[in-house]
């Protein structure tokens, strides 16, 4: 990725963790190589992807409990997402960023955002299970708690920062 490129996607992260469950159109599918380097430890469930990673942003490789951002392509369990670093009242800043692939933005579990950066509420709907979002909810108690970005297939994505409130919609 070129530095303008990388500046780009940057930029387009940024809007999306703005305006939490807004959809944002992506120029590459691997948006998190605009923040990774050397300073920054990850963890990712693929070799390929951690491999890449490695290469070309010289980011440290780390488990799951000590990476400060997690690239998965498969929904993690509760253990595992009670596992990550999620912060303290005093250093809230060294939580974990999630980038979580899914199939399709726009089918399947039908959520609603309210919180900073949302007017009202926001309706979303994505190919995860209710229980992720029930856990989701359960461990983030802002300011400490998981920030999420949910990529999909089609290089679509939404963020859902740890400031937000995700209810499962139970229409």
């Amino acid at each position: 990725m070129d530095p303008f490129t990388s500046a780009e996607e940057f930029r387009r992260l940024l809007y999306a963790v703005s305006y939490p469950g807004e959809v944002v159109t992506l120029g590459t599918s691997r948006p998190y190589l605009s923040i990774l380097n050397k300073d920054t430890k990850f963890y990712t469930d693929r070799e390929e992807e951690k491999e890449f990673i490695e290469r070309y942003t010289g980011a440290v490789f780390a488990n799951i409990e000590d990476a400060d951002y997690l690239i998965l392509h498969k929904e993690p369990d509760r253990d595992t997402m009670i596992s990550m670093k999620r912060g303290d009242i005093e250093f809230p800043e060294e939580s974990a960023t999630i980038f979580l692939k899914i199939s399709k933005i726009g089918e399947g579990t039908k959520i609603l955002i309210r919180g900073p950066g949302v007017r009202d509420y926001k309706v979303v709907s994505l190919t995860l299970s209710k229980r992720f979002f029930e856990v989701l909810q359960e461990i983030n108690d802002f300011p400490v708690g998981l920030d999420v970005f949910i990529m999909d297939k089609s290089r679509r994505l939404i963020a859902i920062p740890r400031s937000v409130e995700v209810t499962v919609w139970d229409s």
